[in-house]
């Protein structure tokens, strides 16, 4: 998993202008609707947390956690596998989503637009891919 993170590291880079500026502009709480051919490991919602990762240090971009949220037993969430979650500003209007698993690794880049983000999610496992693929996604009220 080591080698994801560092990918990952490398492609926030740009960010660090953005997470000076406004770093918890994005954090909350989203809905996603994942490519079909992307989407059956990955949760349907996810929090965006404030909590930055303390095992990335300066001067690599600041990562921030992501957690699914459980909807229920019907919500479809498929968060088995998962073991990593991660989030990061990335430029002024948009952030990175990354989850890993042992072996795979998705990142998606959206675009927030009121209370929506677009994107495109790339799937890597070894030293394939899959995408990018369309993705959208919508802002929700935080569970307590």
């Amino acid at each position: 998993m080591r080698h994801w993170l560092v990918l990952f590291l490398a492609l926030g880079a740009d960010s660090l202008s953005a997470q000076q500026r406004r770093p918890f502009t994005w954090s909350g709480c989203y809905t996603f609707a994942w490519p079909a051919s992307v989407g059956k490991t990955l949760p349907d919602s996810i929090r965006l947390l404030t909590r930055r990762d303390p095992k990335v240090r300066r001067p690599a971009p600041a990562m921030f956690f992501a957690h699914p949220i459980s909807s229920g037993p019907d919500s479809g969430i498929g968060w088995i596998g998962i073991q990593g979650a991660w989030w990061m500003p990335f430029d002024t209007d948009s952030f990175t989503l990354t989850l890993t698993t042992s072996d795979e690794a998705w990142s998606a880049t959206f675009t927030v637009q009121a209370d929506s983000v677009h994107g495109a999610v790339t799937w890597y496992v070894g030293d394939g891919f899959g995408g990018p693929y369309d993705m959208r996604g919508v802002r929700i009220p935080c569970p307590p």
